[in-house]
């Protein structure tokens, strides 16, 4: 066996090394690929654990119990370590995420930045490499010292909107799986009516205790325009449909404001009963829709309708 193969199989048993017949001055083990590889796949497995600890920590924040975390994280993660998952949810043990997203800070750096300085107002002494070994167990995750520093010597604070976990997020990721804007540096909300606009800059205050601006278009709709990035974050980890699962009926209402109408049925001019459609583009919004109508014991119809193709006015 080549020397330089002996260490990487003895960290990884499964890696295979690559050789190529060739003269003797030019044998070299492929190891580049193989590597590569085996740290994307480990890069994939971090993220999908990270994604698992923050869905812990959602529903932590929301009130619910282990038994609601356990059921909803089986409908979304489909096989997730359950045994791992209550150590999380009991803080017998913690995961260290991989890297903090804008989410992450929205949800924890206000309350980490008010135990900071009541530490430091405590214990005047400590030095901030203390104060953060402190701090470690009044939170689920880990805060970078260089920020705790900084907080410490009063050259910054949090700069990321504070996100509550309440219903109202419930009603803005109905919203954020509909009209909302999720691509580009701007999120914001483009509709034409105006109570749905007010209502949910009524939610994004709940929320985030921000009330957003309505402005108005040549077109005559209405629009706000915020960043919204812990929503588009919510919406690329797939972490929208914890959300969902927690808040479901605010949830299915915000998709409804968005993409809903109403059909009545009448007969001889006496309403006979009325339904909720509700248009979706994406299979994903559609899979965690029927779940949802399924544990509120809904009744409903999928009708499909494929693709097609118009043709422009004058083109």
């Amino acid at each position: 066996m080549h020397p330089r193969s002996g260490p990487a199989l003895g960290r990884n048993p499964t890696l295979i090394a690559v050789w190529v017949r060739c003269p003797r001055a030019s044998i070299k083990p492929l190891w580049g690929e193989v590597i590569a590889m085996d740290r994307f796949e480990r890069r994939g497995r971090d993220k999908i654990f990270d994604n698992i600890y923050r869905a812990v920590l959602l529903c932590k924040l929301a009130g619910l119990s282990f038994a609601e975390t356990k059921n909803i994280l089986r409908e979304v993660f489909k096989n997730p370590p359950l045994l791992t998952v209550k150590d999380w949810y009991y803080g017998r043990r913690k995961h260290r995420l991989s890297k903090l997203n804008t989410l992450d800070k929205a949800l924890w750096y206000h309350t980490a930045y008010e135990v900071v300085i009541k530490l430091k107002t405590k214990h005047l002494q400590w030095s901030y490499k203390k104060i953060s070994s402190e701090l470690k167990k009044y939170l689920p995750i880990k805060i970078p010292l260089t920020t705790i520093y900084y907080w410490l010597s009063e050259r910054s604070k949090p700069n990321v909107t504070n996100v509550k976990v309440c219903p109202a997020l419930g009603y803005l990721v109905g919203v954020l799986v509909g009209d909302y804007k999720r691509k580009g540096t701007k999120g914001g909300l483009v509709t034409k009516n105006l109570h749905f606009i007010k209502y949910y800059v009524q939610m994004y205050e709940k929320v985030t205790s921000i009330k957003l601006k309505i402005f108005r278009d040549k077109y005559g709709r209405y629009y706000t325009s915020e960043r919204g990035t812990f929503l588009k974050i919510l919406w690329r980890t797939g972490l929208w449909k914890i959300i969902a699962h927690i808040y479901p009926r605010e949830f299915l209402q915000g998709l409804f404001d968005s993409e809903g109408s109403i059909t009545h049925t009448m007969y001889k001019g006496i309403l006979k009963g009325y339904t909720l459609n509700v248009t979706i583009g994406s299979h994903e919004v559609l899979e965690t829709c029927i779940a949802i109508l399924n544990n509120l014991n809904f009744k409903f119809r999928i009708d499909f309708t494929p693709p097609s193709i118009k043709k422009v006015r004058r083109k």
